[in-house]
C-alpha cells in the first residue's frame, strides 16, 4: 500500500490540529480490523466507574460472592506484585509466578499509554517468590525471592526437593542447595516450553496428575521423573492458560472464550495417532454456555463495541479472557460444591461457577445461578487470573490486578480511549493481590506436617477430604520410593469406602512401581466404573504382556456387559498390541463400537494397523443382515478416515468396497464421505479419479472427479512455478538456526506445521507461507495477522525479532512441510521493515492480496 505525499501532509496537518487542540491523537491501535464494525463509545447513559486504583482493603468492599461466603486478602502489594499463578509445597509455603513484564513493550511500542511528565519506567522483571505465614493465621507476612530477573514465569510445581518452573521458552528443574531459600541450581529441561513473544499462547501449568505425569496448557508433552531421569510423552496441545483435574485425574483447561473444555478419555492416546483422526472425549467443550454475569458495566473489553459483546446495560454478555479454571475440591464449602469447577473472567472481574454433571459417559457444565456469577467486584482493575484448591480447604484467587489487561497488539482504538479516559494505565504493572473465599460455617484445615509424616499417617492423609492434601500425599508418597507403604495401599484399594481413594491408590502402586495382577483384578472388579477405567490404565504394561494374560481373559469374558466407557479404555490400553488374546478381545469390542461415540473411536484406535480387516468385518456384518446398517454409519465414516491414514493398502481397500455395487447404498455414502470431509486428508488425484470411474454411485462419481479436478489444477500451479535453487550454505545456517526459532512459533502453527484448530491455521503449502514471493510471510511476522477464517484469535507481531531471526525462521517455514519456496534474506526482511516501519494494524487477507494477487 502506497501513501503519496499529499497524503503525508493532509495526516501530519490533522494531527498537528488535534495536538494543538488538545486532543488525544486517535492514530489506529494494532488491534483494529480495517472490516469491523464502527468503534463506536459506550452508551452515555450508562454510569461507569471512574475512581483509580484501590488498595488491597479498599477493594474487599467491592466484592459480591452468595449468601454464607466471605473474600479474605492473603497476600497483597508490596508482599506480591503481579501475580498470574500460584501454588502450595508440601509445607504449606505459597509459591507465586510474579509476570511483571506483560505489556512492558509499550515503553517503546506505544508510549501513549505512559503517564505524562512522568519519566520512563524501567522493564519490569519476573521472579518466582514463595510467601509464608509466620503467625499462621492465613496471612502471608514473609516473602523470599527464590529467583529473581526472569522473563516470564508461567509455571511452577514441586518434585521430591526441586521446583519445576516454567520460564518460555525454557523449563528448569531449580534446586536450593544451600539452604538459604534462594534458587542456586538449575537444570534444562526443555528450551520450546513456549515461546515469550506470544505470552497469551505460551506453554504453562505444570500439573502433577493423577496418573503421576506433569501436563500442561498449551504444549504438546507431558514429563515425569523415573529413577532420576526426566521423560517426556506426546500430548495434544490442550487449552490456553490454566489446567486442572477432578478425583478421578480427568483434566479441564480452556481458552479466551470457551470457558471450559476437557478429558474425560486421556487424550495422551489421541496425541499418539495421526493428527487427523478423532478421538471422542478428549478436547470436549463441556460448558456450552457461555454468558457471563458482571455487577458493574464492563465497556472496557477490546470489541465492546460489537453488539453481540455488551448487554444493553454494558455488562460484558460472554466469555472473553476465560482464565485458569480450578475443580473445587476443598472441605471448607458445603459438600454440594465438590467437583465444581470455577473459572475467572478478568475481562468481566467474575469468577464463575459451573455446576458438573455426568452421565452416560459425557461431562457437561450448568451455570451454578441465574443471571449472576459466584464472585464479582465493582472495581474494574480486579483481575482474577487463576483460582486454586488451598491446603486450608478455601478457594484461592490470584488478582493480577491492573487496569490495561489486553495484551498491547491486539488492543483496538476503541479500549485504547478506554483506558486513557479511565486511567486505567496508572498504574501499569506493580500491584497485585491474591484472596481467598472462605464458607462462613466451614472450617480451615491446618497444613499436614508431610515431612515427618509415618507411612500410616501417610495413607490416612491420602483419604482425606481436601483434595490438595490427598493430592500432595500421592506426590509423597510416589516420591518416596518407601515399599513399607505398598501393603498399606492394598489394604486401602480392598477397604476403602470411596471410589476416588481406590483410584489413588491404584496410582500409588503404579508410582512406586509395585502394580501387579491382583491389584488390578481387584480394581476391574469394584463395582465403580471410575475404578475399573483406573485399574486398566495403570496396570496397562502388565495387560499388554504375557503376565496379563489371566486378566484378559476376564475382561473377555465381560465384554457384552461390560460399560462402554471401561470398553474404550481397554481399547486404548491394548492400542497396537501383536498378542493373540488380547487381539481377541480387540475383536469382541469391536461388536459394541456403535453404543458410544468414545469406544467407536477408541477401538479403530485400537485395531490400528488392522483397519482393512475392519473393514471386510463390517462388510461382511452387513450383508449377513440382509444390507441393515443398524447404526454402523459413523463408524463407517471414521473407518473410512482410518483407511486413509493408513495409506496405499488402506485406500485400495476402500476403493474396492466403494466399488462394490452389493454393499447397500449408504453404506458406501457413508465410506466416502468419511474419506473426503476431512480438511488436510485426500485421497489423491489417482484414487479419486478411480473412485469417479468405478463407484456404481452418480453422486459418488461427481464428486469424486470434481475433487480430482480441483488437486489437479492445484498442483499444475504448482509445478508450473520456477523451481528453486538448493540453499546456499549461507542459507543453510539461516534455515538450521530458523528451525530452532520455529520451536516458538509451533506453540501454534504445531510442529509439523500442519496447524491446530481453532488456533493457527496450517503453513504446509500455505497461501502466504508458501508464495512464490516471500514479502507477505515478511509482513505478516512484522506485524500479526488478523481474520483469518476459522481462527478468532490473531497472530501477534514479531517484529521485535531481529531480520536475521525472521529470516531464518521464514527461509525454515517456506522450504519445510513440503513447501518448496524461495529462502528469505535478511536483507528481504529489512527491506519490508523500512516500507512498513509505521504501520501498526494487524494485516489481513484481502490487504495482502492487493499486494501478492499471484497467491492464492
Amino acid at each position: 500500500m502506497q501513501i503519496n505525499k499529499l497524503q503525508v501532509w493532509r495526516i501530519f496537518v490533522i494531527a498537528l490540529s488535534f495536538v494543538l487542540n488538545g486532543g488525544v491523537l486517535a492514530y489506529a491501535q494494532f488491534g483494529d480490523h480495517p472490516n469491523d464494525e464502527e468503534q463506536r463509545p459506550p452508551n452515555p447513559n450508562i454510569l461507569l466507574p471512574t475512581h483509580g486504583a484501590l488498595s488491597a482493603k479498599e477493594a474487599l468492599k467491592t466484592f459480591i460472592l452468595p449468601a454464607g461466603f466471605h473474600i479474605e486478602v492473603v497476600a497483597a502489594e508490596p508482599m506480591v506484585h503481579d501475580p498470574v499463578m500460584m501454588a502450595f509445597d508440601a509445607r504449606g509455603r505459597l509459591w507465586v509466578a510474579e509476570l511483571g513484564a506483560y505489556n512492558a513493550e509499550i515503553i517503546k511500542e506505544l508510549p501513549i499509554y505512559l503517564e505524562k511528565g512522568k519519566p520512563l519506567p524501567d522493564r519490569p522483571e519476573g521472579r518466582v517468590v514463595y510467601l509464608e505465614s509466620t503467625h499462621n493465621d492465613g496471612v502471608y507476612d514473609k516473602r523470599t525471592v527464590y529467583w529473581d530477573h526472569m522473563n516470564v514465569p508461567r509455571a511452577i510445581a514441586f518434585v521430591r526437593d526441586q521446583v519445576v518452573i516454567g520460564d518460555p521458552p525454557n523449563l528448569w528443574i531449580t534446586k536450593d542447595t544451600v539452604g538459604d531459600g534462594v534458587m542456586h541450581k538449575k537444570v534444562l529441561i526443555a528450551s520450546d516450553y513456549g515461546t515469550p513473544e506470544n505470552i497469551e499462547a505460551s506453554a504453562n501449568g505444570l500439573l502433577w496428575g493423577r496418573d503421576n505425569w506433569l501436563y500442561n496448557a498449551s504444549y504438546k508433552l507431558r514429563w515425569r521423573e523415573i529413577d532420576g531421569m526426566w521423560e517426556s510423552e506426546p500430548m495434544p496441545a490442550l487449552g490456553q492458560w490454566g489446567i486442572s483435574q477432578d478425583d478421578f485425574g480427568r483434566l479441564y483447561y480452556d481458552s479466551n472464550s470457551d470457558q471450559l473444555r476437557g478429558d474425560f478419555v486421556p487424550s495422551h492416546y489421541a496425541a499418539l495417532q495421526d493428527r487427523h483422526i478423532p478421538l471422542y472425549g478428549t478436547n470436549f467443550q463441556i460448558a456450552t454456555d457461555q454468558s457471563t454475569w458482571p455487577s458493574r458495566p464492563t465497556p472496557g473489553v477490546n470489541r465492546g463495541y460489537q453488539k453481540s459483546q455488551l448487554r444493553t446495560d454494558a455488562t460484558l454478555a460472554s466469555f472473553t479472557a476465560a482464565s485458569a479454571p480450578v475443580v473445587y475440591r476443598g472441605n471448607n464449602f458445603p459438600t454440594n460444591f465438590n467437583g465444581n469447577v470455577f473459572v475467572p473472567e478478568p475481562a468481566g472481574n467474575l469468577v464463575k461457577r459451573n455446576i458438573i454433571l455426568e452421565g452416560e459417559g459425557r461431562l457437561s457444565a450448568i451455570n451454578a445461578y441465574d443471571g449472576i456469577d459466584f464472585l464479582t467486584s465493582t472495581d474494574e482493575r480486579f483481575r482474577p487470573v487463576y483460582t486454586a484448591n488451598g491446603p486450608d480447604g478455601a478457594l484461592y484467587v490470584v488478582d493480577y490486578y491492573r487496569g490495561m489487561l489486553e495484551g498491547y497488539q491486539f488492543a483496538t482504538t476503541y479500549l485504547r480511549n478506554q483506558i486513557i479516559e479511565r486511567k486505567l494505565n496508572s498504574p501499569l504493572w506493580g500491584m497485585g493481590r491474591i484472596y481467598r473465599i472462605v464458607y462462613d460455617k466451614g472450617t480451615l484445615n491446618k497444613n499436614p506436617d508431610f515431612i515427618h509424616a509415618k507411612p500410616a499417617e501417610l495413607i490416612t492423609l491420602l483419604q482425606d477430604s481436601n483434595g490438595w492434601t490427598r493430592d500432595t500425599a500421592q506426590r509423597v508418597i510416589v516420591e518416596s520410593h518407601n515399599k513399607n507403604l505398598i501393603p498399606l495401599l492394598r489394604d486401602l484399594l480392598v477397604h476403602a469406602s470411596l471410589p476416588r481413594d481406590r483410584v489413588s491408590a491404584l496410582w500409588c502402586l503404579e508410582g512406586l512401581g509395585a502394580i501387579v495382577n491382583k491389584d488390578i483384578e481387584l480394581g476391574i472388579n469394584n463395582s465403580d466404573y471410575h475404578v475399573r477405567i483406573a485399574a486398566i490404565q495403570a496396570g496397562e504394561s502388565i495387560l499388554r504382556s504375557s503376565e496379563g494374560s489371566e486378566i484378559i481373559k476376564i475382561l473377555n469374558d465381560r465384554v457384552t456387559t461390560e460399560d462402554p466407557v471401561v470398553l474404550n479404555q481397554i481399547a486404548l490400553s491394548l492400542t497396537g498390541s501383536t498378542d493373540k488374546e488380547c487381539l481377541d478381545l480387540l475383536w469382541a469390542i469391536l461388536d459394541r463400537a456403535n453404543e458410544h461415540p468414545s469406544l467407536r473411536d477408541g477401538i479403530l484406535i485400537g485395531l490400528k494397523g488392522h483397519e482393512s480387516e475392519v473393514l471386510n468385518r463390517l462388510v461382511k456384518k452387513i450383508h449377513s443382515n440382509h444390507g441393515n446398517l443398524f447404526g454402523t454409519t459413523p463408524l463407517l465414516e471414521d473407518l473410512a478416515l482410518h483407511l486413509v491414514v493408513t495409506g496405499k493398502q488402506g485406500i485400495e481397500s476402500l476403493i474396492s468396497v466403494l466399488a462394490d455395487s452389493s454393499l447397500p447404498q449408504p453404506a458406501r455414502f457413508a465410506l466416502f464421505t468419511g474419506a473426503t470431509k476431512v480438511a488436510g486428508i485426500s485421497l489423491g488425484e489417482d484414487a479419486l479419479n478411480k473412485i469417479a470411474t468405478i463407484s456404481p454411485d452418480v453422486i459418488i462419481r461427481s464428486r469424486a472427479k470434481s475433487m480430482a479436478n480441483t488437486i489437479h489444477a492445484r498442483l499444475a500451479k504448482r509445478a508450473a512455478r520456477a523451481s528453486v535453487p538448493p540453499l546456499t550454505p549461507e542459507q543453510k545456517i539461516l534455515f538450521d538456526q530458523g528451525s530452532a526459532t520455529f520451536g516458538l512459533c509451533a506453540a501454534c502453527h504445531q510442529p509439523d506445521g500442519l496447524g491446530k484448530a481453532n488456533v493457527a491455521p496450517a503453513l504446509k503449502e500455505g497461501r502466504w507461507a508458501d508464495a512464490v514471493s516471500p514479502d507477505s510471510a515478511i509482513r505478516i511476522v512484522l506485524k500479526g495477522k488478523e481474520g483469518t477464517p476459522g481462527f478468532p484469535a490473531a497472530m501477534p507481531p514479531l517484529g521485535s525479532m531481529s531480520d536475521e531471526q525472521l529470516a531464518g525462521v521464514l527461509t525454515y517455514v517456506r522450504r519445510s512441510f513440503g513447501n518448496m519456496a524461495s529462502a528469505v534474506s535478511p536483507a528481504d526482511v529489512a527491506r519490508v521493515r523500512r516500507i512498513f516501519v509505521s504501520r501498526v494494524n494487524a494485516w489481513t487477507d484481502a490487504e495482502l492480496a492487493k499486494l501478492d494477487p499471484e497467491a492464492k
